[in-house]
């Protein structure tokens, strides 16, 4: 009976979508589409004689849909020191890549597919550690940015069965269709994931022939801040879950395809990735106490090559030793010049901290000048780019560059030497520095240490310049590894924002002070190649130099005007956010009844809530009426309690049934009353009375406060 019962639900489900897209245009519901696949998920677990568990999310995170889970326990074989090991092969049922495909497309996912092939990998030769593969549910939102209060529902009833975390490995597959090649996700903003996860993938990739990418190629930009990492990253490191995110990309080189007709000439089939991921099972070591959170990724054209932590660790405290040995043999051999030198630098060392306080004042400066045209656009998103932080860097060099030429009034003695051994002596600080917090840090700055010594040790101008010019395009390819991760393209220099852009247009001075310490070294070594320069010829009049500097500036502003009136003719459409508020004696969009049923000294309160259309979402809360802190003796789904302790705000996830029908047990003398929430995103003339919205950015709010009274 149940097993006919269910396929009965599975061929209702089958002609749902067909129901609803004749009744509406609305856009359509996720989790009717998530029903739909997870009815025939189940039946082909149940024909497979699969077992498996169903997980309503309602109770653990309010989510309306639910998941799948399947266990497959590890082989005897095994040493009983790995028991705890365990790999979590998470798929969501429709996942964030696929918003923008289509969404009733017939079948079933690609990543679902490649799940259950896996699963058929698995149960022929039991692995070596735990298994859990989880169709996940409540996982994509349709909600705006700045409306979702928490996602990835799914994901965190997952994170609740699983009894030690930092023994546990997350691979979470989001691929609809089948993929040219993959592209791997493996941190955050300050984690990575460790290399004995990571390293075997990639491994595996390689003897499958199956094309991939590292999304982001260097561990610094994850643990600097600089890149953020997608959302269920973040959720998962904030929870010492290793993770890695695993998507499709259509930009890589063609693999073998199925020879399946949906398959056909897409790419990477899905028994090639079930295949891959079987043996990665086999494959992991993922005992906490052997994990390598320092490692060192080298990208070399399409490969990538991983170095561990103490190769890391060695390889520096070589170079190190190479380095003092050459320092001793040169000071062997020119000590008499070098005390000399020493001497003058010692004796003019306070010009440092000057020129750091006036790089700073010159930043601080041009951020003024930022936040000045940023008025013009009202806190438009425009401002925060790389376009902005591209004149910010140059006007504040302009403004900078005047002091140099005060400098020249002041006899130093071997003028270019002293700005070389300045340039040394902060770019050394700085690689102690970045080696005390990191050791993964060092070898950009090993590099960077290189050619400003090469820059130091040329006595010819223009080999200055090109060591000088050398060490920011050292950043060059981390910066465009940034830009990339914003879905970049040939517009994203100018007009992406994010992390790094956020830090350089803060008007935080401590910001400041960081960029003026990076900029400092390679604006001293530019100052030697002129001061070499000068010694063969004669220097310009004082006057003719500041106009120079006057004229570039002049350009730079006009380029700034420029640039600030085309971003004025290129402002996007603003989003939409509109709130109804209706009184608690109308009847109109929202229906609210309230049936109580008194117990000894509690009281249980249904509710039901009616609205009209098609409501994204409810948020439920209970506001007290008096000074009393809030009490709930039982609900069926979970809640949090403001930090002002006044109200109780109910989790719901998106897609609730309409009406929506919930029962909360409350103390008999509870004063205070319901206010209920419906977030629609969809324009409804029957619902929001005033004109279509101009952007796709629509939410709607409508609220409704009754009190809590038989």
């Amino acid at each position: 009976m149940i097993l006919i019962r269910k396929r009965f639900l599975g061929l209702l489900f089958l002609f749902l979508p067909v129901t609803l897209l004749a009744q509406q245009e609305e856009p359509v519901s996720i989790t009717a589409l998530e029903a739909v696949r997870r009815s025939a998920l189940i039946r082909i677990l149940t024909e497979q004689g699969i077992p498996f568990e169903e997980r309503s999310l309602f109770a653990g995170s309010g989510g309306f849909g639910s998941s799948i889970h399947v266990e497959i326990p590890r082989s005897i074989e095994i040493e009983s020191d790995r028991t705890a090991e365990t790999l979590v092969l998470g798929i969501p049922l429709s996942g964030a890549e696929e918003r923008a495909s289509r969404p009733w497309e017939d079948g079933l996912p690609f990543g679902v597919e490649t799940g259950l092939a896996f699963i058929q990998h698995i149960r022929a030769r039991p692995p070596g550690v735990y298994i859990r593969v989880a169709f996940l549910g409540d996982e994509a939102s349709r909600l705006p940015e700045d409306q979702r209060k928490d996602s990835h529902r799914g994901l965190e009833d997952l994170y609740a069965t699983l009894t030690e975390p930092e023994n546990s490995v997350l691979l979470y597959l989001d691929m609809p269709e089948a993929p040219q090649s993959l592209l791997i996700h493996h941190g955050a903003a300050k984690h990575i994931a460790p290399l004995n996860v990571l390293e075997p993938l990639h491994t595996l990739c390689e003897s499958h022939r199956i094309p991939h990418a590292l999304s982001v190629q260097f561990n610094e930009l994850y643990k600097l801040g600089l890149v953020q990492g997608h959302p269920v990253m973040q959720f998962a490191y904030t929870r010492l879950l290793n993770t890695l995110y695993v998507t499709g990309s259509n930009t890589g080189p063609p693999a073998k395809a199925e020879p399946d007709a949906r398959n056909a000439g897409a790419g990477i089939s899905a028994g090639d990735l079930a295949a891959l991921l079987a043996d990665y099972a086999d494959s992991l070591k993922i005992s906490s106490e052997n994990l390598d959170y320092h490692f060192l990724i080298l990208p070399i054209l399409e490969h990538y090559f991983f170095i561990s932590e103490s190769m890391t660790a060695a390889v520096f405290i070589m170079v190190i030793g190479v380095f003092f040995l050459a320092i001793l043999i040169h000071l062997t051999v020119h000590r008499k010049r070098l005390i000399i030198l020493w001497q003058v630098f010692i004796f003019y060392a306070w010009i440092l901290p000057v020129l750091l306080v006036f790089l700073v004042a010159a930043l601080e400066s041009a951020g003024l000048l930022i936040a000045v045209a940023a008025r013009k656009f009202e806190g438009s998103p425009l401002i925060n780019n790389f376009g902005w932080v591209c004149f910010k860097v140059l006007i504040a060099l302009l403004l900078f560059s005047p002091l140099f030429s005060l400098w020249n009034l002041f006899k130093i003695p071997k003028k270019a030497d002293f700005y070389g051994a300045a340039a040394v002596l902060l770019v050394f600080l700085g690689t102690f520095i970045a080696a005390f917090l990191d050791i993964t840090f060092t070898p950009i700055f090993i590099w960077v240490c290189l050619c400003t010594l090469l820059g130091t040790g040329a006595n010819k101008p223009i080999l200055v310049y090109i060591c000088a010019s050398s060490t920011p395009l050292l950043a060059f390819r981390p910066l465009m590894n940034i830009l990339r991760s914003y879905n970049g393209g040939l517009l994203t220099l100018f007009r992406s924002g994010g992390r790094l852009t956020e830090i350089l247009l803060s008007p935080n001075i401590v910001h400041s002070l960081y960029a003026a310490v990076i900029i400092l070294p390679f604006l001293l070594l530019f100052e030697r190649g002129i001061a070499l320069a000068r010694e063969k010829k004669p220097l310009l009049p004082l006057r003719r130099r500041i106009a120079s500097i006057l004229i570039l500036l002049i350009i730079s502003l006009g380029a700034l005007a420029l640039y600030t009136y085309s971003l004025s003719k290129n402002v996007p459409v603003a989003p939409v956010r509109r709130i109804a508020a209706e009184k608690a004696a109308v009847t109109d969009i929202l229906n609210i009844t309230l049936n109580h049923a008194a117990f000894l000294e509690r009281q249980s309160i249904t509710i039901n809530i009616e609205a009209r259309g098609n409501p994204l979402c409810f948020n439920l809360y209970l506001d007290m009426a008096d000074k009393t802190r809030p009490v709930i003796y039982a609900s069926p789904m979970p809640f949090t309690i403001t930090n002002d302790w006044k109200s109780i705000a109910f989790r719901l996830g998106e897609g609730p049934p309409n009406p929506f029908t919930t029962e909360i047990v409350l103390p008999l003398d509870f004063a205070g009353s319901l206010r209920v929430e419906a977030l629609y995103t969809a324009w409804d003339p029957a619902v929001d009375i005033l004109p279509p919205p101009e952007s796709d950015d629509y939410v709607l709010q409508v609220i409704k406060t009754v009190p809590l009274l038989e």
